[in-house]
């Protein structure tokens, strides 16, 4: 028989023992190796050539599992497809060093996902850490087998050729629907992640070659792969599990409705709540309960119904922000050009918390303008652009552990339109001086703060005077479609998200937060249930208010003629219509 004949029949007996492809590839590969290696024609092989082999082997650079792999290989070559007998005895298997994987850190992982600038790859990161996917299950994943509803992922076919099912975190959902966004796969068998022929499915080693590459850019050296991370899954959900329900970790427990059923009657016994807020908190308690009704949802096809519980659609719900978000990024996407964008937060002085507390839709208004007419008058300025940019402005008034901290984020475009009619790019990696950007900031809120409330105390107004007040400007986007993703983190938040909580025990909130003045570490705060309803309130917007804001070539009046203009001017190309919000 030629080599050909026997590399044949080697297939034919994994097949008939069921071998998946994989292992028959592994095995076939080996066996051609040990071929080339020992030089000789199989008939006058013996066990001999293979000690000599495994020997070769043990010299190389290959690990213990992998030489037991090769040896498995030529075992089978040897015993099933040659029917030759072997003492096994002389060719043990080696143990295995029984070593700790080396994975990431919860700090090291939000890092490398916050530095990982493209949506396909964060999703598939997410999945192999959030949920626990083999990497090879991720590169099959359909479309069909995200189920939002029930929060939980089909995992098809999987290693022994079987089925099963894993959790889907929120914030996974986050990612996944926001790669959909921007890439909206349209694969003929429903494959979610396609490979860039767009023929068959993304590679194991494609996926593998992109986190080396964002793991090097968020500056984590540690030898990592998509199967760390997913030792990562296992090993955090481990460790929480010792002090944290595994509902909570799963996502899939309390809620700020939770909390606010059990205890905001005994808080409102000591805190009177003005309309506003009353309106807020009984939306958020009845918020898809009985008590707002319920709509019944009929297929087309079989007509199956279901009967599902009404939304309060109140924007301070973290319940019900979601689709409100996707609806308002699509249509910013028909504003969008194709250039750099940056993005600037003005911030304010703590002790001028109290009175932007009395007096919440004055001083909001005025942060929005004095942050608004900072850029667009430093922008007129010929010695920094000379030209009328684009703002985007939403309003914060929250830190991460809740406290009062109300500051603006503000999107901007990297150039802007002369009055001439054309069009003047900003400077690559610079758009104006932080220094400039703050003293000018100081002088205007104040100004404005002390113009529209003579009476405030003016020692106040001495001590914000001499502060430095900060502002800070981040790196730009290198595309439109990042600046779409980026926006959608902050324009409907609301103070704190469900997947931020943890816990509800003997009257007590526990919930994730990040520690920005510790090197963004992430830690676990505990409150009273009162004290975290306090805090929660605080951030409760007046009614009507406008917390996100358009300037410049993106304000209303002549909106569509100035972005004509300057879509001509930049080259962008024309958008895409608008579609309706469906996926996943």
């Amino acid at each position: 028989m030629k080599v050909n004949d026997y590399m044949k029949k080697l297939y034919q007996d994994m097949q008939l023992r069921g071998y998946t492809e994989h292992t028959q590839e592994v095995y076939g590969r080996v066996v051609g190796k040990f071929l080339n290696f020992s030089g000789k024609s199989i008939e006058v092989l013996n066990e001999h050539d293979v000690r000599n082999y495994v020997l070769h082997l043990m010299n190389s650079d290959l690990s213990k599992s992998s030489i037991n792999t090769y040896q498995a290989a030529v075992r089978f070559f040897f015993g099933v497809t040659l029917n030759r007998s072997m003492n096994y005895l002389q060719m043990p298997r080696l143990n295995e060093d029984q070593t700790l994987p080396e994975i990431l850190s919860r700090e090291e992982m939000v890092r490398l996902l916050e530095r990982c600038e493209n949506s396909k790859h964060r999703a598939m990161f997410s999945l192999a850490y959030g949920s626990g996917l083999r990497v090879s299950e991720i590169c099959a994943l359909r479309i069909q087998d995200i189920d939002s509803k029930q929060m939980r992922i089909f995992i098809r076919g999987s290693k022994g050729n079987k089925d099963r099912y894993t959790i889907l975190s929120r914030q996974c959902l986050v990612f996944l629907r926001d790669y959909w966004r921007n890439f909206r796969p349209n694969h003929p068998d429903g494959l979610l992640f396609p490979g860039s022929n767009n023929i068959s499915h993304i590679t194991d080693k494609a996926i593998n070659q992109a986190l080396k590459k964002w793991l090097t850019a968020a500056g984590i050296s540690k030898n990592i792969s998509m199967h760390s991370l997913r030792h990562g899954f296992a090993t955090h959900l481990l460790e929480q599990t010792l002090s944290v329900p595994l509902t909570a970790l799963v996502t899939m427990g309390v809620e700020i409705q939770d909390i606010f059923a059990a205890h905001i009657t005994s808080y409102m016994e000591s805190h009177p709540l003005n309309l506003v807020q009353r309106k807020a908190v009984q939306n958020i308690v009845d918020c898809r309960t009985a008590a707002l009704g319920a709509h019944i949802d009929t297929c087309d096809n079989c007509g199956y119904t279901k009967i599902s519980y009404n939304s309060c659609r109140n924007r301070h719900c973290p319940k019900c922000q979601t689709v409100a978000k996707e609806k308002w990024i699509d249509k910013q996407r028909q504003h969008l050009l194709d250039i750099p964008y940056f993005h600037v937060v003005f911030t304010v002085p703590s002790e001028l918390n109290p009175a932007f507390l009395s007096h919440q839709n004055a001083l909001y208004s005025l942060l929005f303008q004095a942050a608004s007419e900072t850029i667009l008058e430093l922008c007129a300025d010929r010695k920094y652009l000379g030209a009328m940019p684009g703002i985007t402005a939403v309003l914060h008034t929250w830190g991460q552990n809740l406290h009062f901290h109300p500051h603006i984020h503000m999107i901007v475009t990297g150039g802007g339109l002369t009055r001439e009619g054309k069009w003047r790019n900003s400077k690559k990696h610079f758009f104006l001086p932080v220094r400039v950007l703050s003293a000018k900031f100081r002088g205007k809120f104040l100004a404005l703060l002390k113009a529209q409330f003579p009476t405030l105390n003016p020692s106040l107004l001495d001590h914000c005077y001499r502060q430095k007040w900060v502002v800070y400007c981040k790196p730009p986007f290198d595309s439109a479609g990042k600046v779409i993703s980026y926006l959608g983190r902050y324009t409907h938040r609301v103070a704190i998200s469900n997947d931020r909580l943890l816990s509800l025990k003997d009257g007590k909130v526990t919930f994730r937060w990040r520690d920005y003045a510790h090197k963004n570490q992430m830690k676990l705060m505990t409150l009273d249930a009162e004290e975290f309803i306090r805090r929660f309130l605080l951030h409760i917007l007046p009614s009507g208010f406008r917390k996100i804001r358009h300037y410049g070539l993106f304000a209303s009046r002549d909106k569509g003629k100035r972005l004509a203009l300057c879509r001509r001017l930049t080259n962008s190309s024309q958008p895409a219509p608008m579609l309706s919000v469906t996926a996943l």
